[in-house]
């Protein structure tokens, strides 16, 4: 059995990755386990866990997995909206001709800048309320709320389209439209983690080509 390690930004990527991947590798037979990524740690107080504030947090923890020699891949679930301004690639992104090529562009350089071949960067295009988006579209109660989100999704052309600035993003969107269809707020910890477990991991493949292909490179053995 291959042995796969997460690092991820938060609680809600451990609730998605614990309900929803973590079962689907396992059927693959890769055995994958995962960390929250530390953020801060002053004396001897308790670290700080969740958030990304720059890449000087996040490149040290990579480079401490990788020295582990049971792994045979190290990846991340980061969202590519709001990740560190002092990433490889995130200045340079820009020159790329859409989003798909902007965050493969980051991800090549994060790879390149870690150097190891085992290491598979993942940024989900643009936060992982694009899955949410994917599940709420095809699940979603009332109707009218499931409509709204498939029409939203159909402009963008998929839920990883759905634009990512700061108040086009896919969490700013289900905040209005949770407050306009069900009168309450949209809790990111636990309406996005309890809407995907409703979902299957194949459906989010369909909808989603980045995830998918991140997915496909992880699930595919090296060539010995």
């Amino acid at each position: 059995m291959r042995r796969v390690h997460v690092l991820i930004e938060g609680q809600t990527e451990e609730l998605v990755l614990r309900d929803l991947l973590l079962p689907y590798l396992e059927g693959l037979q890769i055995q994958a386990s995962y960390n929250i990524l530390i953020t801060r740690r002053q004396g001897s107080a308790p670290a700080g866990r969740g958030g990304v504030s720059s890449w000087n947090r996040i490149e040290p923890m990579l480079r401490h997995l990788l020295r582990d020699p049971t792994l045979d891949r190290v990846t991340t679930i980061f969202d590519y909206y709001a990740f560190p301004s002092d990433a490889p690639g995130m200045r340079e992104r820009a020159r790329q001709r859409d989003p798909y090529s902007a965050v493969r562009y980051v991800e090549t350089e994060l790879a390149a800048a870690i150097g190891d071949r085992r290491f598979v960067p993942f940024l989900v295009l643009h936060e992982i309320e694009a899955w949410v988006l994917s599940s709420m579209r095809a699940h979603a109660e009332p109707l009218a709320l499931r409509v709204a989100i498939q029409n939203m999704v159909d402009q963008a052309g998929g839920p990883e389209l759905v634009n990512g600035s700061q108040q086009t993003a896919p969490s700013k969107r289900l905040e209005r439209l949770f407050e306009r269809h069900l009168r309450r707020k949209y809790l990111k910890t636990t309406d996005g983690p309890a809407s995907l477990r409703g979902h299957s991991v194949e459906a989010l493949r369909a909808d989603c080509p980045h995830f998918d292909q991140w997915l496909t490179t992880l699930t595919t053995p090296e060539p010995s």
